[in-house]
């Protein structure tokens, strides 16, 4: 299957509060089992409770401890490389020629923590400061498909152990909130995040909940 496993008739009848008043126009769209109207309501309106001034201190050089960096890297030289789709995981570099790969695991000794930190979205933060420097779209663009890619592939479990799951290790579901927190608050309203982008967000937000 292809992700979210939380279905959009789901997340617009049973997980949002249609009673809010933001909601109005959701739950017209919802009554009427319009989910594309219900898509384009719903994102208008998350896009109003975006707070980018309280996230943009948050924007960090990156770690020269290797983790997720090359030594001496600074935030544009990361970014750079992952536009190039050269990702870096316990000081292990790998490239994606042909688009991400969330679930295998690179590496020689198949090392679990480079795939389970591969997918702690540590490039979001370099992505959005990025465009937040330069004012080019093609950033924030790049992280919406690295976004979108992950959604697809890493299916949340319904039950599983916190370590037995490549993408969904239960101290990567937490670790991710803070780099998507700085990505959705100040990039949230770019063309680059279209209403299905939003939106998917928002579902995925609701099942990290439901994993932690």
């Amino acid at each position: 299957m292809t992700g979210p496993r939380l279905t959009q008739e789901e997340f617009f009848t049973r997980v949002l509060n249609l009673d809010a008043p933001e909601m109005a126009e959701v739950k017209k769209a919802a009554a009427a089992r319009d989910w594309e109207a219900c898509t384009h309501a719903f994102a208008e309106a998350a896009r109003k409770t975006l707070r980018p001034e309280l996230w943009r201190d948050q924007i960090s050089e990156p770690d020269f401890g290797g983790h997720h960096s090359l030594e001496g890297e600074d935030l544009m030289a990361a970014a750079d490389r992952v536009m190039n789709n050269t990702l870096i995981s316990c000081g292990i570099a790998h490239s994606y020629p042909d688009g991400f790969d969330w679930e295998t695991n690179q590496t020689p000794d198949q090392y679990n923590e480079w795939i389970w930190q591969l997918n702690r979205s540590a490039e979001y933060t370099w992505l959005t400061g990025a465009y937040l420097r330069t004012g080019k779209l093609t950033y924030a663009e790049k992280l919406a498909e690295m976004f979108t890619s992950w959604v697809h592939q890493a299916i949340v479990p319904q039950h599983a152990e916190p370590g037995a799951t490549h993408t969904w290790r239960t101290i990567e579901s937490g670790i991710r909130m803070t780099p998507w927190g700085i990505a959705l608050n100040l990039l949230g309203n770019t063309p680059a995040f279209t209403d299905e982008v939003v939106t998917l967000w928002f579902m995925s937000l609701w099942e990290h909940g439901y994993r932690l």
